[in-house]
């Protein structure tokens, strides 16, 4: 099967996801920013009217002025405490931050591939095409000639394979290396634009942190620099050698924990080869943090930034009316923001006594109005789930597998049902109204991060009216993250993400291999449930070796398999999808994606939003 075919027709794997969602939570803002450094050469944070100057020179010279209406200010996405995180680190292997969370995909690294989440097209870049043979147990991959990278040094195999080989090696330490390690025999280069991947099995998927412009994908980097370099340790930093290196129409000038300075460069291999018509827009980049919601909505207000994290729904509401140019995903209706692939959940340790029994676990799903809990934390701005599967996999949900999903009706709250699970698991109410079991109640307590505050509250109130003992404990540190990795948490409201294809993508991480004993690593913190069932594991393994297709009846019969064991052992409680309010401020550009012209997802830590850095014009145009 070619290509074309494969990846139109079916889903790829969401290869080793990793602990914590970049595209997650928002930062305190700081009252006052760090003084600028020499040695990174930072420049002050972006004001309303006019580009930051630089304070001191970087290494590389000084720091030119750019106008305002000439230059981009996107925050960063996730909490990170007010700051850039490794702003002097751009070693995209190990420092996932220089790549997504400090904007460096806006303009300074490009994909081999870009793919679509919205209509499934995709973008041929550094790489022109990519094949397989009859049993996916080799990948050939066709480079583009004239590419170049910053330094004018060429783009070549020998490049990728160092990259591959680099994670292999490296693994489990290096962003996506086990993946690599697990499923790659060998890299080989046949010429200079020829890339033959073997692999230890067959894998239909194997490509997709290679194609797939989410947020788990793989940098190249350049041989000719990194090679002889301690990996682990090279930061990839020096102005005045010009690195960072990468292919990208930007070069890095001035960084700092307050913000990050990119300018175009004078030549791009893209425009030198024809491949693209012209530079992109704007002169420079500036990528500062993501304050608090309040701060953030000032900022968007007061035209300081035109790009970046999420605002909650009301508070965009509020934002649009003071300034009517800022334009979210949909610009009308209930619903504004965009799907990112990701859902809200009530992530349960299985391991633990009073949810190992999965009549419990099935009790507080009835307990669960999510219709209320969408409209008290959201507004209503976003829909109730039941599943994992996000609405970029909605086309799927017909026929079996939604008949199978109707018939078990977790959706609907329940107190009969509550009490009859409940029951079940041997429990009783005491004369407190609270369920009591040999001398116990069902006692547990829900940790909230900062950025899912909404949903934490109506939970507990929820299940409180349930008769469970349960507490919440907000997270203001964000230290449910070790703790999910441990397995030292209860229950955590956090988010489950993959489901952009396939069902595959999310069910896979129910398989007993992610399990770990509390107080061991789990291998990946949304899987950190530990859950094991081997009717599970068969039925997803299965999926495993198939290609991935709705069309096809013995496939779906495997997804209809797996989907009934999830709802029948509820090993976590799907709340709600997550749909991003992300607006684009149109005062000083225009371009950006939108329901009406969805080229990208909207989302500054996926790798395809450099296809908006190209697209973005001067709003005067």
């Amino acid at each position: 099967m070619t290509r074309n075919r494969l990846f139109t027709r079916s889903s790829l794997l969401l290869a080793a996801m990793m602990l914590l969602s970049a595209c997650t939570g928002a930062a305190p803002q700081p009252t006052a920013a760090p003084a600028a450094t020499q040695a990174t050469g930072a420049t002050k944070a972006p004001e309303a009217t006019s580009a930051p100057a630089a304070t001191t020179a970087p290494q590389t010279g000084q720091v030119k002025d750019v106008p305002r209406e000439k230059t981009y200010v996107v925050t960063l996405w996730s909490d990170t405490g007010g700051a850039i995180p490794g702003f002097d680190n751009w070693n995209p292997l190990m420092n996932a931050g220089s790549l997504r969370n400090n904007g460096g995909n806006a303009g300074l690294s490009e994909g081999l591939f870009y793919r679509d989440l919205n209509n499934g097209q995709e973008t041929p870049w550094l790489g022109e095409s990519y094949d397989h043979n009859a049993n996916f147990t080799q990948w050939t991959i066709k480079l583009r000639k004239g590419v170049e990278w910053s330094d004018g040094q060429p783009f070549t195999c020998t490049d990728v394979k160092f990259t591959l080989d680099t994670l292999i090696a490296n693994a489990p330490d290096m962003n996506q290396s086990s993946y690599f390690k697990e499923w790659t025999k060998q890299v080989t280069c046949t010429d200079d634009y020829s890339v033959v991947i073997d692999l230890n099995k067959p894998f239909a998927r194997y490509m997709y942190p290679l194609v797939v412009g989410w947020e788990y994908h793989v940098a190249i980097v350049p041989e000719h620099i990194w090679k002889g370099q301690d990996p682990k340790k090279f930061t990839f930093f020096d102005l005045a050698k010009g690195w960072p290196v990468f292919t990208g129409p930007y070069k890095l000038v001035a960084t700092s924990g307050t913000q990050v300075v990119m300018d175009r460069r004078d030549s791009w291999w893209a425009v030198k080869t024809g491949f693209q018509k012209q530079m992109p827009a704007p002169e420079r980049i500036i990528v500062i943090p993501f304050g608090n919601d309040t701060a953030m909505a000032e900022k968007y207000i007061t035209n300081q930034i035109d790009y970046g994290g999420p605002l909650l729904i009301g508070t965009y509401l509020s934002a649009a009316q003071k300034n009517p140019k800022l334009v979210p995903w949909f610009k009308d209706g209930k619903v504004r923001g965009a799907p990112d692939g990701c859902l809200y959940q009530l992530e349960l340790n299985n391991d633990l006594p009073l949810f190992k029994d999965k009549n419990v676990r099935l009790a507080l799903n009835y307990a669960t109005d999510r219709k209320k809990l969408v409209d008290l934390a959201y507004l209503g701005s976003t829909h109730p789930a039941v599943v994992p599967f996000s609405s970029y996999i909605s086309n799927w949900v017909t026929g079996d597998l939604k008949a199978a999903i109707d018939s078990y009706d977790r959706v609907t709250p329940s107190a009969q049902k509550v009490e009859q699970y409940m029951t079940a698991a041997g429990y009783k109410k005491n004369g407190s109204g609270i369920w009591e079991k040999d001398g116990k109640t069902a006692k547990f307590t829900i940790v909230t991060p900062d950025w899912l505050a909404p949903i934490g509250p109506v939970l507990t109130q929820q299940y409180t009216d349930a008769g469970f003992d349960v507490t919440e404990s907000p997270d203001r540190t964000n230290a449910y993250g070790n703790a999910l990795v441990a397995g030292t948490f209860e229950a955590t409201v956090f988010i489950f993400c993959g489901s952009t294809f396939d069902p595959y993508d999310t069910l896979q991480y129910y398989q007993s291999k992610f399990y770990a004993p509390i107080g061991t690593k789990a291998l990946n913190g949304m899987a950190g449930w530990r859950y094991k069932n081997p009717a599970m594991d068969a039925a997803v393994l299965a999926m495993e070796g198939m290609i991935p297709n709705k069309d096809d009846a013995k496939y779906m019969t495997q997804v209809v398999a797996a989907t009934k064991i999830y709802l029948e052992d509820m090993p976590d409680i799907i709340l709600a999808e997550e749909l991003h309010v992300i607006p684009g401020n149109y005062t000083y550009w225009k371009g950006y994606p939108n329901s009406d012209d969805p080229y990208v997802a909207p989302f500054p830590c996926w790798r395809d939003i450099f296809l908006m850095t190209l697209k973005l014009q001067p709003a005067t145009n």
